[in-house]
């Protein structure tokens, strides 16, 4: 059977990146929200962080196991009318996220699981 070099070189890359395509989802790669988890839950306290000018929202969360505590910065996206004050969250978060607060004179940071993010960002109802 003959084969042009046209239907050649489509075979070849169709292999090309099949063979890609499976080994990034054998290596656990992900294109889309890299970084991202989820959480859905009551909120349960909020704590202003004195020094670093944010908050620490603590979120019992339905969606994992446990109490999360996620700092609120201003930058994620929030959804229903921008209010992260309702009873119950749901949303996305990311590692990382820095609160303190003022002891006396000095500043000391509270342990945070991550911080709100836009991947798809936060809604509250």
């Amino acid at each position: 059977m003959f084969y042009s070099n046209k239907k050649i070189k489509n075979i070849s890359i169709s292999v090309l990146l099949a063979s890609f395509a499976f080994i990034m989802t054998v290596s656990g790669f992900r294109a889309t929200k890299a970084d991202a988890s989820y959480f859905g839950g009551m909120k349960t306290m909020t704590f202003m962080c004195t020094c670093t000018g944010n908050q620490l929202i603590y979120i019992q969360d339905y969606a994992g196991s446990g109490v999360l505590a996620l700092v609120y910065d201003g930058s994620a996206r929030l959804y229903s009318n921008n209010n992260i004050y309702g009873t119950y969250l749901l949303g996305s978060y990311s590692s990382g996220g820095n609160c303190q607060y003022l002891v006396g004179e000095e500043c000391v940071e509270m342990k945070s699981d991550g911080s709100f993010d836009s991947n798809p960002g936060t809604g509250t109802s």
